[in-house]
């Protein structure tokens, strides 16, 4: 909203990727199998379904704002498997 403020009114929100993934949360967890730690990513995902209702909001309460979502999830989980 302070973008909206100071005059912006296209903003990419990205949100967040499969943080049940990194390097960090493997060894946090034990996880030497090298698969995804679940309850992680579950995390992320419901962050990131908030971030789209919120954005939803911000386009129908700010006049002339354009919010869009940029689904980092999606496309980190892509790399990992491809």
């Amino acid at each position: 909203q302070t973008l909206y403020n100071l005059g912006a009114r296209r903003i990419i929100v990205t949100g967040v990727g499969p943080i049940g993934c990194i390097p960090y949360q493997l060894t946090l967890n034990l996880r030497r199998d090298g698969n995804c730690v679940p309850s992680a990513n579950k995390l992320a995902l419901d962050y990131n379904s908030a971030l789209g209702d919120l954005i939803l909001e911000l386009n129908s309460k700010l006049p002339g704002s354009m919010f869009s979502y940029a689904n980092a999830y999606n496309v980190v989980c892509d790399v990992i498997t491809n």
